[in-house]
C-alpha cells in the first residue's frame, strides 16, 4: 500500500489502484481503501485469476464513472 501511495504522490494523482490476486481469505472482503488524509487515496481490487474477464468487467464498472 505504501508503494502505491508513493506513486500517487510522485505522479500527482489523487486516486490510485492496486490490483492483487484474490485468495480464499480475501474473497468476500469487500472494498478496501486507504485515504491518506493528504489528497491521496489507494484502493485495492482483488482479481480472480480463474475468471479474469469477470474481474475486469467489475473493475471497469467501478472505474467508469471516474473516466473522462
Amino acid at each position: 500500500m505504501y508503494q502505491m501511495y508513493a506513486y500517487s504522490k510522485k505522479y500527482v494523482t489523487p486516486e490510485i489502484w492496486l490490483l492483487y490476486p484474490v485468495n480464499a481469505a480475501m474473497k468476500d472482503s469487500g472494498r478496501i481503501t486507504f485515504d491518506s488524509g493528504d489528497g491521496a487515496t489507494v484502493s485495492l481490487f482483488f482479481v480472480d485469476v480463474a475468471n479474469i474477464e469477470k474481474s475486469m468487467e467489475e473493475l471497469l464498472r467501478i472505474l467508469s464513472p471516474n473516466i473522462t
